[in-house]
């Protein structure tokens, strides 16, 4: 291929205004003739290995591979970004001190992509390579607009309450300069929205119901990994084929990969992690993507733009704390709250499900368990707590008032129930797939009635301090394939009933308990962990001295997939 084309960069000069217009509209020029030089190759040796002689380059593309594909769909959207940059620049008065070295990066990294277009082999053109290059020119683009003043609409400078709903950590976010940019429908007319939006119509379903999962929790906010995975997992998002080719955990990547390659999320590493294991959305995109999911009827929303319990329009409910403290606001928001149509329940920030939940039975005139028990259709129960724990929360013990053990820690999202009855209801939850009850303080048992969800996929227990131990029953959640019961000190024992969870797949927190007195010979050993033939990661917690023997190494050493 020619290397004709001048790829030398500007001197190291600092960039007047007028040379950061002229120079984007040179690299706008050059991403066209780079496209097009890629279209031409793709062609060229797709037209090589398929034995025809046409040069017809229309019917050249409806045969160019999916990976050159998305070669071109990424050279428009950057395209798309430069072009939008550029028409921005124009209006601008003091951009010129803050734009010069991210304008001189956007070029370098263009170079960079003509070196690697024009060096190639004609045996295989370098997709990957190409694709990694413009991902990263993206985000710089995005970062460079996304400190454009005239971007978004000019708003009122009081708190809203979606900023009070926004957990204060000290950060300076670009949001907290544009209060309820949600609400204003100015901002559907900004380049931010109207490019956003168009990569969001070019997703499939899936996609955008992952995304959208993004708009319910706070922005700016770190996600992790594995909630992202069972929250999909429990609405049937993620649900990998079982000829075991492909894993959840696979899937999700797939998904988080696509969605972090259109520039709507970025990985964040976590300490001593060699890959991402969290995600957070910039604030903008989530100014975005909340729109996008109230017009999709996500979920419905108070006018102040919290989601809420509110079931009228949409199968999702999401438990958010009243910020006055009291119930009155909440109940009023949520005259027709259907149970039965509900498939979702997410618990955002409420520190009292069990409150929320005896109210609406109150409304309804009945008890507790029977208005929990109408639920009948619902696949996700999110009650427990998803953020990330501040390592250096202090656990507490103290007791209650019939003397009992009460495990509580020091967080400001500390969640807990007063009363477990509640959990009788869950006997009627067939369709249920996802049960998150992590961190939730005075759960001292579970229910026989858990034994009567058959479809339970993951159950999460992470973190229930005061629970003493698991139910006999738990063997019949024969679909089980993710139990965490890790940081749940009071258990000293597992139940005979785990060892035939044979879809289960991930055990945390299993507890090796003392055989030695009578009382404690049934608890599962790790030898029984045999017949779980696709468990693949394990954790353990043990007070024995003497761990690991003989007999428990042999008994991991027969653990095929771990």
């Amino acid at each position: 291929m020619s290397s004709s084309v001048d790829i030398s960069t500007q001197n190291d000069e600092f960039l007047t205004f007028e040379n950061i217009i002229a120079t984007i509209s040179t690299l706008l020029t050059r991403l066209s003739q780079l496209k097009e030089s890629v279209l031409q190759s793709s062609s060229s040796n797709n037209t090589t290995d398929n034995n025809s002689g046409s040069s017809n380059l229309n019917n050249n593309r409806e045969s160019l591979s999916e990976e050159c594909d998305v070669t071109l769909r990424q050279f428009d959207s950057l395209h798309t970004f430069l072009n939008q940059i550029n028409k921005a620049l124009i209006k601008l008065k003091d951009f010129e001190c803050h734009a010069g070295e991210p304008i001189q990066n956007l070029e370098s990294c263009l170079d960079d992509i003509f070196k690697i277009v024009y060096e190639h082999s004609n045996e295989a053109f370098p997709n990957k390579q190409v694709q990694a290059k413009l991902s990263a020119l993206k985000k710089d683009a995005l970062k460079l607009k996304s400190n454009f003043p005239s971007i978004p609409p000019k708003m009122s400078s009081k708190d809203s309450d979606r900023q009070k709903w926004r957990p204060t950590n000290g950060s300076n976010s670009v949001v907290n300069d544009f209060p309820s940019l949600h609400m204003n429908r100015k901002f559907e007319w900004s380049s931010v929205f109207i490019e956003f939006k168009e990569l969001f119509e070019n997703l499939d379903m899936r996609l955008k119901l992952c995304l959208l999962s993004f708009a319910v929790l706070p922005e700016d906010v770190v996600v992790k990994w594995r909630l992202l995975i069972n929250w999909w997992v429990g609405e049937g998002l993620v649900d990998p084929p079982s000829t075991g080719e492909k894993r959840a955990e696979d899937v999700a990547d797939e998904i988080l990969k696509e969605l972090e390659l259109k520039g709507f999320i970025e990985h964040v590493k976590g300490r001593h992690k060699q890959v991402a294991n969290r995600y957070k959305m910039q604030p903008l995109v989530h100014c975005v993507v909340f729109m996008l999911a109230q017009e999709a009827g996500f979920f419905d929303c108070q006018f102040s733009g919290i989601p809420t319990v509110n079931s009228s329009q949409c199968n999702r409910a999401f438990l958010v704390k009243d910020e006055d403290g009291t119930m009155e606001k909440v109940l009023k928001s949520s005259p027709s709250l259907d149970q039965e149509k509900l498939q979702t329940i997410f618990n955002i920030n409420e520190h009292f499900p069990d409150r929320r939940f005896e109210s609406f039975a109150k409304m309804k005139n009945v008890n507790i368990v029977e208005w929990f028990s109408r639920m009948k259709n619902v696949d996700v129960l999110y009650l427990g707590s998803w953020e990330t724990s501040d390592p250096h929360n202090i656990k507490m013990q103290s007791s209650d008032q019939d003397g009992n053990i009460v495990w509580k820690v020091s967080l400001e999202n500390d969640i807990e129930v007063e009363n477990i009855e509640f959990l009788e209801g869950l006997k009627n939850m067939k369709c249920l797939r996802l049960l998150s009850l992590q961190g939730i303080s005075r759960i001292n048992k579970l229910p026989n009635s858990i034994g009567k969800l058959i479809n339970l996929r993951i159950l999460d227990l992470k973190a229930c301090h005061n629970l003493e131990a698991l139910p006999e029953r738990i063997a019949s959640l024969k679909k089980l394939s993710y139990l965490d019961i890790s940081e749940c000190y009071l258990l000293d024992g597992m139940p005979k009933g785990i060892a035939s969870l044979t879809e289960l797949q991930v055990l945390k927190g299993f507890v090796v308990g003392n055989l030695e007195s009578p009382q404690k010979r049934d608890f599962c050993t790790l030898k029984d962990l045999i017949k779980l033939k696709k468990l693949r990661k394990l954790s353990v917690y043990t007070s024995i001295k003497a761990f690991p023997g003989e007999d428990e190494l042999e008994a991991l050493e027969n653990l095929e997939e771990l």
